[in-house]
């Protein structure tokens, strides 16, 4: 077993010791590499003369193994392997300000996604990845060239009859370790179907009337485009096409 190695967590590690004597096996851990008894303990089920290790701690430890024989007089003669120290890769994956998630236009551009506290680790210097999912977070594809601490989304189009989430989130990545990515909090835009407004037809066809008569009917033909709430109207009146009043 070598002396020493940096691991990510969850990995699996395979302790063993060359040479030593038989006897009865005990598996340790220390803090401060076996300097003190309080920081030394014993691993619970760890009694075999190797020893599996998932590495579920970002504290630095030690490990070695005890082997116990008995002795004369009803003592016991104890002896200890070398150690061997596990530093952990500890990426903290920062948090985004939440402030840009809301509901936006069809074809409109979100505000930018901004940091609100930089990514970290334990080992190395830290880059960033964007992510982008339009299925609810069951998939997240890279996007590329998004590798700066904040993103700006560009503008946003939905072809759904319904309105559609888009979550953003950014990647932590440790260039000088295997360790996977971890990931922020996530961002989630909602991004509006087009809205069809519709066409004006007038009821008979006829759109030119005499002074002091009423007009036919205005209808709306078409079908606009339920959105997250009811569709509202407001009609509309101008006398030249260019200036608008809302009619009360």
């Amino acid at each position: 077993t070598p002396t020493n190695q940096v691991a990510c967590f969850n990995d699996t590690i395979s302790l063993s010791i060359t040479g030593g004597s038989t006897g009865t096996y005990q598996w340790q851990y220390s803090t401060d590499n076996f300097m003190t008894s309080t920081n030394t303990f014993d691993i619970p089920g760890a009694q075999g003369p190797n020893y599996l290790l998932t590495v579920t701690s970002s504290e630095t430890r030690w490990y070695r193994r005890a082997v116990e024989i008995p002795g004369g007089g009803g003592s016991s003669c104890e002896a200890f392997s070398t150690s061997f120290n596990i530093n952990v890769v500890d990426i903290d994956p920062g948090t985004l300000d939440t402030s840009s998630s809301g509901t936006y236009c069809f074809g409109s551009r979100p505000a930018a996604i901004l940091n609100s506290s930089l990514a970290s680790s334990t080992f190395g210097a830290v880059a960033y990845q964007w992510q982008v999912s339009n299925n609810g977070g069951l998939n997240y594809t890279d996007i590329s060239g998004a590798t700066n601490v904040s993103y700006q989304p560009p503008a946003l189009v939905n072809n759904n009859a319904t309105p559609l989430d888009i979550l953003y989130r950014r990647a932590a990545i440790v260039g000088s370790s295997t360790c996977n990515p971890v990931y922020s909090n996530i961002v989630s835009i909602t991004i509006l179907p087009l809205l069809d407004a519709g066409d004006i037809v007038i009821v008979g066809g006829n759109n030119e009337i005499c002074d002091g008569t009423t007009p036919n009917n205005l209808n709306l033909v078409g079908s606009p485009t339920p959105q997250s709430a009811t569709v509202t109207y407001t009609w509309q009146f101008s006398l030249d096409q260019s200036n608008w009043t809302d009619i009360t």
